[in-house]
């Protein structure tokens, strides 16, 4: 029994040796890059391949995104409410004069020149579907254009005595 191990322990050193010799003369093998591969090919690499690298600075990273994030939207939100406050104040007002033996085509045409209104027809058929075509009063009227068609029209039929309508 001791020969036989004797022997099976030389034929373990024999084919290591064997081994080693065969590694160090053909070297690494053509498919296994070697290790000297530089850490930022390696990354490249694997993001080549679909993988996600986790860097150390990534938190600072995120922490400083969120922060230009926050800017950004305070930025926008400011840029909102200074457009919103020259939309309000840009409120134009007109006078506005029905003659009497105006008829109603004729005081939707002056409505469409001053841009109060934006269809002839919508507006002539609210007046007549509320039954307002009879109401519309003569007189000067202040009108904003920032009114709907159906406050010009409840403006305009208001039964106010004499003077300007306001």
């Amino acid at each position: 029994m001791k020969q036989m191990v004797r022997a099976f322990s030389t034929g373990l050193l024999t084919a290591s040796i064997i081994i080693g010799v065969v590694f160090l003369i053909e070297g690494l093998p053509k498919d296994q890059p070697a290790e000297d591969v530089a850490a930022s090919e390696r990354i490249a690499s694997l993001e080549a391949e679909g993988y996600y690298v986790y860097k150390e600075d990534m938190e600072d990273q995120v922490t400083q995104l969120e922060e230009e994030i926050d800017q950004l939207e305070n930025q926008q939100d400011t840029l909102e409410s200074d457009a919103k406050e020259e939309t309000e104040t840009e409120v134009t007002t007109h006078s506005f004069s029905v003659e009497p033996g105006m008829t109603v085509p004729d005081i939707v045409d002056e409505l469409l020149e001053l841009e109060l209104i934006e269809s002839e027809d919508e507006f002539i058929t609210y007046l007549q579907e509320n039954e307002l075509t009879t109401r519309l009063q003569v007189g000067e009227f202040e009108l904003s254009d920032q009114m709907t068609a159906e406050e010009i029209a409840d403006h305009l039929t208001k039964n106010r005595r004499g003077g300007v309508n306001r």
